[in-house]
């Protein structure tokens, strides 16, 4: 954040009154604040004094500050008719309540994506949220409008866990129910059939060869860099995230485990480490000599860089795996006439070779870092007519 919108609001009483504290960083001198003229011995009045600071805190995080300050006042109107607030507004307070909750990549693919509709969406956004009930069909018909169901559905439940936010925490007094609830089936996602399980997302074992030689034998010097982060997500079954993460420092007993414990997000500012994993906060990893091999290869073939790490870019920075996707993943399967699946089909493809090697499901689940439910879900499916009944 620009050091301009750095600062503290507060309320305080002076004389009787309510005032609001500007910050140096945005009125340019210290000792700055904006009178209400709301007196101090109502707590109705603090109420609004607090709702018109957080106003300013959130004008000063999205950097749209009003330097006249009258978007901070109080006009006498408004202390005498109460102002109903819209979705955007209260939206936007739940957002900077719930940025330092959750993850980077969830804030910035959830929250920020869902404030970003509000915005594009005046129909849906300035719909008043204080009043006893409220009507959400123009916002189903809004997400239908603009999005894919499943893209919809993200948005709605985010919108359902803000009124929740919103009720518990008495940001709205007149609303005691969720409008939302009970309506998610109108906001249906399209599920895969149920011939389509994971399975069909894997390579085999004789595509995944043919990709790495290919990526090995490639005349084109930003391919063949990336063969070995390529063949290290075939034969580990991680998250790119995870992989792209890794230092040698994770690499631990003399080439006996990996420890995953973090992961390369996309954050608002652009990629970023965070510690943890999706499902658990590490996991080990044994290594085979299969892996080994990969990991000694990677050592003689890359230079070192300054964060050590074992996978990153020919200048040593962190891995945009979108771009290596396009430049190198890309090519090298519509080359082989392969049908295209994404890099993380590198994970779909070690767990059902791991299963169908014949490795208990349980271990695999283990390795991989999956919840078992996930797991039996999506790749431990049968072919009832490969089941045999025994004798009884």
């Amino acid at each position: 954040m620009d050091k301009k919108y750095k600062g503290k609001v507060g309320v305080s009483e002076n004389k009787g009154k309510l005032r609001i504290t500007i910050p140096k960083s945005v009125s340019g001198k210290g000792g700055t604040y904006l009178s209400l003229g709301l007196s101090a011995d109502k707590p109705e009045n603090w109420k609004i004094a607090q709702a018109k600071a957080s106003l300013l805190e959130s004008d000063i995080l999205y950097e749209r500050v009003d330097k006249t300050y009258d978007r901070y006042r109080v006009l006498k109107k408004v202390v005498a008719t109460k102002r109903r607030i819209t979705l955007l507004e209260l939206f936007e307070e739940y957002v900077t309540d719930r940025k330092q909750k959750v993850r980077p990549n969830t804030f910035r693919n959830k929250y920020l994506f869902t404030l970003n509709f509000l915005k594009q969406t005046p129909v849906v956004a300035n719909i008043e949220v204080d009043v006893e009930d409220f009507e959400v069909n123009e916002i189903i018909q809004s997400l239908r409008n603009r999005y894919s169901e499943g893209t919809a559905l993200i948005i709605f439940i985010q919108l359902q866990a803000f009124v929740e936010w919103a009720i518990k925490l008495k940001k709205v007094k007149e609303l005691r129910a969720n409008p939302f609830v009970g309506l998610r089936s109108e906001v249906k996602y399209n599920k895969k059939k149920k011939t389509d399980d994971y399975k069909t997302l894997s390579f085999s074992a004789c595509e995944r060869d043919l990709i790495l030689n290919a990526m090995a034998d490639s005349d084109k010097p930003f391919i063949r860099h990336y063969h070995n982060y390529y063949a290290f997500l075939f034969y580990t079954g991680c998250r790119p995230s995870e992989a792209i993460a890794l230092i040698w420092e994770d690499i631990i007993n003399d080439f006996e485990f990996i420890r995953f414990s973090k992961a390369i997000i996309n954050a608002v500012g652009g990629l970023q480490e965070v510690k943890g994993l999706k499902t658990q906060d590490s996991r080990l990893f044994p290594i085979n000599n299969q892996l080994k091999n990969i990991l000694i290869n990677q050592i003689q073939e890359q230079p070192n860089n300054p964060q050590n790490r074992i996978f990153a870019t020919q200048r040593g920075h962190f891995i945009n795996s979108q771009n290596v996707k396009n430049r190198a993943w890309e090519p090298i399967l519509s080359s082989l006439n392969i049908e295209y699946k994404k890099p993380y089909c590198t994970r779909h493809t070690f767990i059902t070779l791991s299963l169908e090697a014949g490795m208990d499901i349980k271990d695999v689940t283990r390795l991989v870092g999956n919840s078992p439910v996930t797991t039996y879900k999506h790749y431990a499916s049968t072919d009832i007519r490969q089941i045999q009944v025994p004798n009884l």
